[in-house]
């Protein structure tokens, strides 16, 4: 999450015993306490899982960002590139995805 003090990663408790409505409702107040500055360690620890759009954010590539969890995945911006294949040049869209 993108806030005027930084990257975090909240993380929603025990979302495998929630509905898809009460998931919602909890994201959005986590995203309302992280502009605010009001995330506490509770918010950002526990996690076993951490997605990251950093591609929202026009970054091409990143390390993890929450250490704690037990696997991060980054999804970077795609961009044109060309790309030589069986010696043909032509180009395409390529992005990247780390996985810790």
């Amino acid at each position: 999450m993108d806030t005027p003090q930084g990257l975090v990663v909240p993380n929603v408790k025990d979302v495998q015993n929630k509905s898809i409505v009460e998931i919602a409702v909890e994201l959005k107040g986590l995203h309302e306490r992280g502009i605010a500055g009001q995330l506490g360690p509770n918010d950002l620890s526990g996690g076993t899982f951490t997605l990251s759009n950093i591609g929202s954010v026009s970054l091409s590539n990143i390390g993890p960002l929450n250490m704690s969890n037990i696997m991060s995945v980054s999804v970077s911006n795609i961009g044109t590139a060309s790309v030589t294949s069986i010696g043909l040049v032509s180009m395409s869209n390529i992005g990247s995805v780390c996985l810790i």
